[in-house]
């Protein structure tokens, strides 16, 4: 999920000119998106004897893991920008807040956990 967040900035950073939802989250790109779901795959396949999972498993969880958290990080935009919130607290001065810094980690832990506890690792 660190991954595909710090790649996601970057990328979005470096590359990003297509805004994917201006209303809800102005600074997210396509391009920013799609780096994350590289980098992200890229890694788990890259760590995959660590984990003990094939090439398919490894592209799956990569996968999964960016699509919830980038779902986490999407939702908790949505419910600032539905309740007018800017941050939701300055605990953690310039990075918007706790949430704001571990919203991608909700979701995407969560189906980790979900992964690890029934299915493959």
């Amino acid at each position: 999920m660190t991954v595909f967040d710090a790649f996601s900035q970057i990328s979005g950073q470096l590359l990003g000119k297509r805004k994917l939802f201006p209303k809800i989250s102005p600074n997210k790109t396509v391009e920013g998106l799609f780096g994350g779901f590289m980098a992200s795959i890229f890694t788990s396949f890259m760590i995959r004897d660590l984990l003990g999972i094939n090439e398919i498993q490894s592209v799956a969880i990569g996968f999964g893991v960016s699509l919830f958290a980038f779902a986490g990080d999407f939702l908790a935009s949505y419910c600032k920008r539905k309740f007018g919130i800017k941050d939701f607290s300055n605990l953690i001065p310039g990075h918007g807040g706790f949430l704001d810094r571990f919203d991608s980690l909700i979701l995407g832990g969560l189906f980790m956990y979900l992964l690890t506890k029934y299915f493959v690792i």
